[in-house]
């Protein structure tokens, strides 16, 4: 598996350095309608982006060309599509830059597969967030989208608690987990709860939004199901899917992602936890 791409090479990979509030509209109104075009005129083949910081905040585009030829139709596109945004100093700096895939982290034979969920990823997300009406539902998007690739991998219930609270605490080291913020993590939970009941029977969405979610589903459903063929250890499960749902909320959160991703899956937790407890309840009742 081939591991490193420079440019002039398959991959065309972007750094684009911009502010922290600028990003969602550089994403939004333009790599997003840009993409679409060079993947309609099968310029490209699949596209996906990452948030980053180093220490400087920009996102990272790659572009995987449909033929190498296309390289300097891509740089053409690119440029003459952030132009205006790079003359206003909205963008900053724009680098072009080597391609290294991460094949330790993902597995080498499957890094492709890995590529597509990322396009998959990227794409739908950036319409979620073209369409969605406030941004106080970024927490029950991120729950949904997270609950997508646990439920894919075909995970019980007491499954996803088990693999969420091995994150959730390996985050909580990182952010100091005490009393106080499990007081306030109890808190947004009550607070959350009733639209959080509403979020698996798409009630909370407009159609439009219901449709997007439901193809979202299918498509990685897609990529998860070709990379179940491989026979994964739990162990290797694990990685997986937490790698998957790390880059997940990366792209939908333009600030504070790891706390974005601590919070989610604390909530996630509970909400599962409380359901765990409903269901038994149930049993009893109907014995």
């Amino acid at each position: 598996m081939k591991r490193l791409f420079v440019p002039g090479e398959e991959w065309v990979y972007y750094k684009i350095y911009t502010g922290v509030k600028s990003s969602d509209n550089i994403l939004i109104n333009y790599i997003l309608p840009l993409s679409k075009k060079l993947t309609d005129l099968k310029i490209i083949k699949k596209w996906f982006f990452i948030r980053y910081a180093d220490p400087d905040e920009h996102l990272r585009v790659r572009f995987l060309l449909s033929n190498i030829s296309n390289f300097g139709v891509v740089v053409s596109e690119i440029n003459l599509s952030l132009k205006s945004l790079i003359e206003d100093d909205i963008i900053w700096d724009i680098k072009l830059d080597s391609y290294k895939r991460e094949l330790e982290r993902y597995g080498a034979n499957c890094f492709p597969i890995y590529e597509d969920i990322f396009y998959v990823d990227s794409s739908f997300i950036l319409r979620f967030l073209k369409e969605l009406l406030e941004e106080r539902y970024l927490p029950y998007l991120g729950i949904r989208i997270i609950d997508t690739f646990l439920s894919e991998f075909k995970l019980s219930d007491k499954d996803k608690i088990e693999f969420l609270e091995l994150w959730f605490n390996g985050l909580g080291k990182e952010f100091g987990y005490d009393r106080n913020l499990k007081i306030q993590l109890d808190k947004k939970f009550r607070k959350m709860r009733k639209e959080i009941d509403l979020l698996f029977d798409n009630s909370m969405w407009p159609e439009n939004f219901r449709n997007m979610l439901d193809l979202y589903t299918k498509e990685i459903r897609s990529g998860v199901n070709e990379l179940m063929i491989n026979s994964l250890s739990k162990k290797e499960k694990i990685s997986i899917i937490n790698s998957l749902c790390h880059m997940a909320i990366n792209r939908l959160f333009r600030s504070k992602q790891r706390l974005s991703e601590f919070v989610i899956y604390g909530l996630m937790i509970k909400m599962l936890k409380s359901n765990l407890k409903k269901k038994s309840n149930l049993e009893l009742i109907n014995k």
